[in-house]
């Protein structure tokens, strides 16, 4: 009798804190429930629900979840109202019924300490608290599929009755058919389930009734749901609300992991450190339920049973799932919290089990078992209310503000505005906030859901300009629109007819921007205004068709650019643009490489003929002056990093790049720190009203004619009242004047305080002498005075024959070859000749641009139809002079003997000359540029004729 009192008492003590548990868990989920803004997804559960189950059960078909839920909350919402408490009560409820239900199962699972232990971890799991305060599905399904689990264990206990099994069966098949009508992820909790009764009737030996029954009830789930089906295979094939792709295994199994420890609000660099320890408590948890096994007595150990259940629990669903989402990288670790109660029911198991190593008679492992009791257990229940109070009170875990977006608009909005949503699949959160619908409102794209397909391109002008016909101003709501517009079409267009104006709030997750047009809108073209046309073919795979800057930048921020381009076939290549920012001398000064378009808008998702633009933002060095730079853009991959070739008219290729500008860089608004400018050789050296902070020098050995990179680093001690220039001394031999920043920059426009860079082309001056010793920095104003400075930089001067004074060629002729060598004229032997007599030609070339490359010359003797009946091929001077030494500015006389043949026959021909590379396979040659800019060939022809006898 003392014994049933005590054993009375204990029960009534268990489900006493059962009851505390389920309290707490209430208190827990129901504070600030209304705090935060509903979001998208629960607006849209709130919007959907607000409408007749017919409409509901129509709408659903074709959307991804099917209808239970929002048939509940529809009922619902008719009893307790649709405000944002009443909508997210429904899932509150279901999370609250969760913890009662975990303390059942698993008390029939393992035992009654093992079942304490897993309804405190459920009532205190940062990831129900999150998902008990949203109106969604997913602690209704988690419900759900507990409760159908737990109707199955009971369903096969071979010591029920059969009227109370059956009884069973029928409760697990009406909460089978609930779950998978409330979510389509139910059929990964009937995967486990089946699993479950097949160990149970095979390995376990249950009646054979069990079988007949279990096989029963499935095929009734199923029949059950075959009215549906076709929607949700149907619903699988064309999901479009995510981009195509694989999943990645590594990241989804982190993030599953760490949803099941720590829910939603903890940024994941800390919990992702967190979900390891959770791994290794339930690791721990495995080890103490297999020991504490194999220790107790014989005849009070239990079956496996229980530890099989929970592990098949957690494991088939997110096997299951991570397959079906393979090849479709639309994963959300939510998906899985219907798998979650597999890992709370170890745990729970877990901790239990080293309770009952607590009460061993070795005393090590009592002290062992309990030290590591209490850190699991402590470590669980810290990191769950650490979570916890982020969600409470941390602004990082601020859900999407669609309340205080659409507050702002309704007191700031004028009546002679519109507002714009993008995408405009967002309107049931915004509609919901915004319910006195003062503006109209224009939905881009006007999907009823988000659909990845559905880009933004220059066609949305049609609908802007039906909204905002005799507007004077427009609010645009982005959410969402990296996916809607990832090339920000939109902004672009309103940017074109308005003035974007400042918005003094900023809303979490949202974007809120506003522009005001200086008269009523005037329509905009369904093809973008391009301010700076400008076509280059990049291998017949894309055009550029123009340029234009946004808005010019400080040079702390960077340089702004937009490209618009042209899709000229469809690719499967992921390309690169490299945006490197020169000055009118071809110095680098910034870049960006980047995805032509948006980030979210790779080129193997552009269209044939489509037309998209791309924003850009290059970084450029610390230091930058303001002025006047240009921008060379290529085109690449990650497998052809050289780029692809920009083609001339005729096919020909004319280079890798595109060179667009100018554009237009503003003083900086920020100064650089001085460790950012990484300075080779400092000095701070005073040359008012300047300090010279340092330089760095590309070379300390050059000839005369040569050219030295040098970078000059000045800083303004007070604002200059002069325009000042410099010059580098060689010996008794000076440089060239060269502003301290650049033409477009003076130093009367500098101010006090500002750091510039400066980088300059010194050319050794071609009439110097041999000379060795220090360079000297000559700084003059516009008076003439004159300050200097001695770099403390060792230099040597080699006297080189150069020729910069211009040739007088016998016939003078023009070519321009790819803007880095010019044809000045020629000398011919001879305007008559023998067959079998040499015949020499004579170039005269100047350097008007850098070359990297030993470019080789081709002088052909042509007569009406190829081939060439002499020809001779050679690098210039035979060899002595490669193209990549010469110096820009410089002339160079080049003869070349062309060999006729002494059967060649009489008659006219002509003399053809051109340049090619010799180290490319293709032997592509350099283009002829006309005045234009366009190319116009690959060779030229002399103008003098030659008479063969």
């Amino acid at each position: 009798m003392l014994r049933y009192v005590a054993v009375s008492r204990a029960i009534n003590r268990t489900f006493f804190l059962v009851f505390v548990f389920t309290l707490v868990a209430f208190a827990l989920r129901v504070f600030q429930l209304d705090k935060q803004s509903l979001w998208y997804d629960e607006a849209f559960s709130v919007y959907l629900s607000r409408f007749d189950l017919a409409t509901i059960t129509a709408r659903t078909a074709a959307d991804i979840q099917p209808p239970l839920y929002y048939y509940l909350l529809n009922v619902w919402m008719a009893l307790a109202g649709g405000s944002e408490f009443a909508a997210r009560f429904l899932s509150l409820f279901f999370g609250v019924l969760t913890v009662p239900l975990m303390f059942v199962t698993a008390r029939r699972l393992f035992n009654s300490n093992a079942a304490l232990f897993a309804s405190l971890i459920a009532t205190f799991s940062a990831l129900y608290l999150w998902y008990s305060q949203e109106a969604r599905m997913y602690t209704l399904i988690t419900f759900l599929g507990l409760l159908a689990s737990y109707a199955l264990l009971r369903a096969l206990a071979v010591e029920l009755s059969v009227s109370r099994r059956r009884t069973w069966w029928i409760v697990f098949v009406i909460a089978n058919i609930a779950a998978v009508y409330t979510h389509y992820f139910a059929f990964a909790l009937l995967a486990f389930q089946f699993l479950y009764a097949l160990y149970a009737v095979f390995v376990k030996r249950a009646a054979s009734h069990s079988l007949r029954a279990a096989l029963l009830a499935f095929v009734v789930i199923l029949i059950a749901f075959l009215p549906w089906a076709p929607f949700m295979l149907n619903r699988l094939g064309e999901d479009a609300s995510y981009f195509r792709g694989a999943l990645k295994l590594d990241e989804a199994l982190r993030h599953i992991l760490i949803n099941f420890s720590v829910g939603e609000s903890v940024l994941e660099n800390i919990a992702q450190w967190i979900a390891v320890g959770w791994l290794i408590a339930a690791v721990i948890a495995l080890v103490a339920i297999l020991i504490a096994n194999r220790s107790a007595p014989a005849v009070r150990r239990r079956s496996s049973d229980g530890l099989v259940f929970a592990i098949l629990y957690l494991i088939v669903p997110v096997v299951f799932l991570l397959f079906l989402f393979s090849r479709n990288p639309k994963f959300n670790a939510r998906y899985l919290m219907l798998a979650s109660p597999g890992l709370y029911l170890l745990l729970g198991a877990g901790l239990a089990s080293l309770l009952e190593l607590v009460r061993s008679r070795n005393v090590l492992a009592r002290l062992a078992s309990a030290a590591v009791l209490l850190f699991a257990l402590s470590f669980l229940l810290v990191t769950s209310l650490y979570s916890i109070t982020n969600a409470y009170f941390d602004s990082a875990f601020t859900k999407a503000d669609f309340r205080g977006v659409a507050n702002f608009i309704s007191q700031h909005a004028q009546g002679d505005e519109a507002i714009i949503l993008t995408s405009g699949h967002l309107f049931p959160a915004f509609d919901y906030y915004y319910q006195d619908a003062k503006l109209p409102e224009l939905r881009l794209p006007d999907d009823a859901t988000l659909n990845a397909d559905h880009v933004l391109n220059f066609n949305a002008a049609q609908e802007l300009n039906h909204a905002l016909e005799g507007k004077r101003g427009a609010w645009l709501v982005q959410w969402q629109d990296e996916v809607a517009d990832p090339n920000s079409v939109v902004p672009m267009l309103l940017d074109a007819r308005g003035q974007e104006q400042t918005t003094d709030a900023s809303f979490w997750q949202i974007k809120l921007r506003h522009w005001r047009f200086e008269d009523a809108f005037t329509a905009l073209p369904t093809t973008p205004e391009i301010k700076n046309p400008k076509e280059a073919n990049f291998q017949n795979t894309f055009k550029l068709l123009g340029w234009e800057q946004p808005k010019p930048l400080a040079a702390n921020e960077g340089a702004s650019l937009r490209l618009f381009w042209q899709a000229l076939q469809q690719t499967p290549d992921d390309y690169n643009v490299a945006i490197r920012i020169v000055d009118a001398n071809g110095t680098f000064w910034g870049k960006v490489d980047r995805r032509p378009a948006g980030l979210n808008y790779p080129t193997m998702r552009w269209q044939p003929n489509e037309i998209v633009a791309g924003d850009y933002v290059a970084e450029l060095l610390p230091g930058t002056p303001a002025g006047d730079y240009y921008a060379t853009v290529t085109l690449f991959t990650k497998q052809n990093e050289t780029g692809l070739d920009v083609l001339a008219s005729n096919g020909a290729p004319l280079g890798k790049s595109v060179k667009v500008g100018p554009i237009k860089i503003l003083p900086a608004q920020k100064q650089p720190q001085l460790v950012d400018l990484k300075i080779q050789h400092s000095l701070s050296t005073p040359l008012a009203p300047f300090t010279l902070l340092g330089y760095q020098i590309g070379a300390e050995k050059s000839s005369t004619g040569d050219s030295v990179p040098l970078t000059l680093f000045w800083r303004a001690d007070e604002k200059p009242n002069a325009d000042y220039n410099f010059q580098i001394q060689f010996g008794d031999s000076l440089s060239a004047p060269q502003p301290l920043a650049n033409a477009a920059y003076p130093t009367s426009q500098w101010n006090a305080g500002e750091i510039v860079r400066g980088q300059y082309t010194i050319q050794v001056p071609p009439d110097g002498n041999a000379w060795n010793g220090n360079l000297r920095l000559v700084l003059r104003d516009g008076q003439g005075n004159t300050r200097v400075a001695d770099l403390q930089q060792p230099f040597v001067v080699e006297k080189t024959d150069r020729s910069f004074d211009a040739p007088t060629p016998q016939v003078k002729q023009d070519a321009n070859f790819n803007n880095v060598i010019s044809l000045v004229g020629y000398d011919i032997s001879a305007k008559e000749t023998k067959a079998g007599e040499p015949l020499t030609v004579t170039l005269y070339w100047k350097a008007t641009g850098k070359m990297e490359k030993p470019y080789t010359v081709f002088v052909q003797l042509l007569g009406d139809a190829p081939p060439p009946v002499a020809q001779k091929d050679a690098q210039p001077l035979n060899g002595a002079r490669p193209t990549q030494t010469w110096v820009v500015g410089e002339f160079l006389t080049d003869p070349y003997t062309l060999e006729i043949k002494s059967d060649v026959p009489p008659g006219q021909y002509k003399i053809l000359i051109g340049w090619y590379d010799a180290s490319d396979p293709t032997f592509a040659r350099l283009q002829v540029i006309d005045a234009q800019g366009n190319g116009v060939g690959d060779f030229v022809t002399l103008s003098q004729p030659i008479e063969v006898k």
